[in-house]
């Protein structure tokens, strides 16, 4: 209970437009810590609490770690958090390799988990969600969404008041190449491509991604917000008010 009294607390200190609280789940790669940085930043949230396989400390007094059991789809929000919080956040993504053998200390979760995640938190009280997909799809490196469609419709059916699903669509990239020699030769194309081409058609950053995100949950009105590729690029080359 301690990280819902730690949310409560938070939440009841600050002025109406500041009291908001998030949870960050999912956060196991370079999209998941970049994610978790857009939401740091962003001065709305007073907590942010953060799903982890073990306990941690942090150097943000506004960051505070929940430790979820292995078996998390056990795992019930109201008794672990006391207060659930305003917005979910869910990054969807490959763990990252580390050369140094040590593992990450965030929870992973597969397209069909955050599904039943997802569920648990909304009857906790949880209303607005965000799910991002991994960037590689929109940087064209020939892989598919991470999020599977019968998932989708079930996260969409879930029951939260809004919904944002950065899933950039494999209908826009390019296929995957058939060699070796061809994967070194796209690779080679498309260094040349960002380097050459105008801004606007530049791959997009991780951390731009994740603040468009963040963004659009806070201002695009309630209901189902699907952000593909084509959208994703447009946004990325507007300012975030």
């Amino acid at each position: 209970m301690e990280a819902g009294r730690v949310l409560a607390a938070a939440s009841s200190a600050l002025p109406a437009e500041l009291r908001r609280t998030a949870f960050v789940v999912g956060n196991v790669g370079k999209l998941g810590e970049e994610l978790l940085n857009a939401v740091l930043e962003n001065p709305s949230y007073a907590q942010i609490a953060v799903g982890v396989r073990r306990s941690m400390r942090t150097a943000s007094s506004r960051l505070k770690p929940v430790v979820l059991p292995p078996a998390h789809a056990a795992w019930e929000p109201a008794a672990a958090l006391g207060r659930a919080p305003d917005d979910l956040f869910i990054c969807l993504e490959a763990p990252r390799v580390s050369y140094w053998k040590v593992a990450t200390p965030y929870l992973a979760l597969s397209s069909e988990e955050m599904v039943a995640f997802s569920r648990r938190m909304q009857a906790a009280g949880t209303r607005r969600i965000a799910v991002l997909t991994p960037m590689e799809v929109h940087e064209h490196l020939g892989t598919g969404s991470s999020i599977r469609n019968v998932d989708e419709i079930a996260l969409v059916e879930a029951g939260f008041t809004r919904v944002v699903i950065v899933r950039p669509s494999v209908d826009e990239v390019a296929a995957t190449a058939e060699s070796f020699g061809q994967a070194v030769a796209d690779v080679l194309l498309r260094t040349l491509r960002s380097v050459m081409a105008p801004r606007r058609l530049q791959p997009i950053r991780k951390l731009r991604a994740a603040r468009i995100a963040v963004h659009a949950l806070a201002s695009l009105g309630d209901g189902v917000h699907i952000i593909g590729a084509a959208r994703l690029r447009e946004l990325a080359g507007e300012p975030l008010a």
